[in-house]
């Protein structure tokens, strides 16, 4: 199991490299002409959290991430989530 502290080193790390990576596709990126749609859904997640649930389910023994994501990630974010947000998102499922 990783400590705490490892963890939050890897999502700093993770969230850097997501800041500079969208900034160099933002550079390289087509311009958009606005005839497609694009959905603007909120997202639950940041792309430095999945990039941290990945590493430590990959540093972990687990062999099966459903089953990991299940017991330890979780258990955890729900043991965190504060009432009000569990409150905005009953709202937004509604």
């Amino acid at each position: 199991m990783i400590s705490k502290d490892k963890v939050i080193e890897i999502f700093y790390i993770a969230d850097d490299f997501c800041r500079e990576f969208e900034k160099e596709v933002a550079k390289k990126a087509l311009s958009d002409n606005g005839s497609t749609q694009k959905r603007r859904r909120m997202r639950m997640m940041s792309d430095a959290e999945v990039i941290t649930i990945l590493i430590c389910f990959h540093f972990n023994s687990y062999r099966n991430f459903k089953h990991y994501y299940l017991s330890c990630v979780r258990t955890m974010a729900s043991a965190k989530t504060s009432p009000q947000r569990k409150i905005q998102s009953q709202r937004r499922i509604c």
